[in-house]
């Protein structure tokens, strides 16, 4: 069985933030290396997360749309693996959340 060491923060690499709007907002999590980010909403309302290329966008589940990606809950933290090139495209159902992004090592 192989082991998971808990997540740990890359010591050269810093925390982003994005603010979160009704409408999908896209960044590059990372560039070239593998590892993990833990994402932490900071906001009140979940955020909707989807990762894929440069192209990938969120969408916010309803009664007649199907979601795209996954939540992230109001005032939580999740750790994804994070692969070359990752990127996510975020929103929530009211403007004023920030997401922040730390790149790191573990689960």
């Amino acid at each position: 069985m192989s082991q998971q060491d808990p997540f740990g923060p890359d010591a050269s690499a810093l925390t982003q933030f994005l603010s979160l709007t009704t409408s999908p907002q896209s960044m590059q999590v990372s560039t070239s290396s593998e590892g993990s980010v833990r994402i932490v909403n900071l906001g009140t309302t979940p955020a909707y997360l989807a990762f894929g290329s440069s192209s990938v966008t969120s969408v916010i589940p309803s009664s007649t749309t199907a979601g795209t990606g996954m939540q992230l809950l109001p005032n939580s933290a999740e750790i994804f693996r994070n692969r070359p090139a990752m990127w996510l495209s975020a929103m929530s159902s009211a403007a004023g959340n920030t997401l922040t992004f730390t790149p790191g090592q573990g689960m």
